[in-house]
């Protein structure tokens, strides 16, 4: 009887055991499901998760797929050819690959590569698998949201320089509308001043006809430059509204193609 109590004693503490690192690695899990909504890079996110996967006692890598290319991550800043091809061995759509003691999480944009899962445990083996593909999920859904705030911000930037563009054009016209309107009066005035020196110094004879019809000729020709100039610049004005409505029809993650210098970087501050 004493024996049977000393094991039933044994079971409980076992229990108690158990259920306190359940405990500790759902905290784990969660912590880093809280966490992974700030960091504004992907290094900072893939480091976020190598140290939640090292508090469950595990070695891992990440692999995260953009658009420049993969980009390897581990803790001590290396990842070694040896991982890069389990990588790409294990390369599928797979959500959950096994090989050995090495388990591969594959979640959308990254995938997580871990080395040492414990043996002889399914429990634990079984909740960690669970954990790490919560925890890559939490991840996955931050680079995605990720991928949109860099779109955002590229479409900030090109609408901001189209708009730079489009005011300085504006001051432009508006100066040059300024311009011909002095220019223009000028020009009325130097004609009705030719007409009466005209009248004034000649007679209505042909000669003086003639003259009249060349002042007026020559003041038709500096009024037909100065409205050559504006449709000129009413083209110009066009043609930057065209532009502006290109811009604003195209869909956000066209627009930041427009841009050669602001190419979608792998890793990029969003506050930069």
């Amino acid at each position: 009887r004493l024996s049977a109590l000393e094991q039933a004693s044994r079971q409980a503490r076992e229990n108690e055991t158990i259920a306190r690192v359940e405990a500790e690695e759902m905290q784990v899990a969660l912590k880093f499901m809280r966490e992974s909504f700030t960091p504004p890079t992907l290094s900072e996110l893939a480091n976020l998760l190598l140290a939640a996967v090292a508090e469950l006692g595990l070695d891992a890598c990440i692999n995260i797929h953009c658009k420049e290319g993969d980009e390897f991550f581990s803790l001590d800043g290396e990842v070694g050819p040896l991982e890069r091809s389990v990588f790409e061995y294990l390369n599928s759509h797979d959500d959950l690959q096994v090989q050995g003691r090495r388990v591969l999480i594959n979640q959308d944009r990254i995938r997580l590569l871990v080395s040492n899962m414990p043996e002889n445990n399914r429990g634990r083996v079984g909740r960690l698998k669970a954990h790490l593909k919560m925890m890559c999920g939490g991840a996955a859904s931050r680079i995605r949201a990720m991928e949109i705030e860099f779109g955002l911000q590229r479409q900030r930037k090109v609408l901001s320089t189209v708009m730079q563009r489009t005011n300085l054009a504006l001051i432009e016209l508006f100066n040059s509308h300024q311009l011909r309107q002095v220019m223009g009066k000028r020009v009325l005035e130097e004609l009705s001043d030719d007409i009466q020196n005209a009248y004034l110094t000649l007679g209505l004879e042909a000669d003086q006809e003639e003259t009249l019809n060349t002042k007026l000729d020559q003041s038709n020709q500096k009024l037909k430059q100065l409205f050559d100039g504006g449709e000129k610049l009413d083209e110009l004005f066009a043609a930057l509204m065209e532009d502006v409505q290109n811009v604003l029809d195209t869909r956000p993650e066209n627009i930041a193609s427009r841009a050669s210098t602001l190419a979608y970087p792998c890793d990029e501050t969003i506050s930069s």
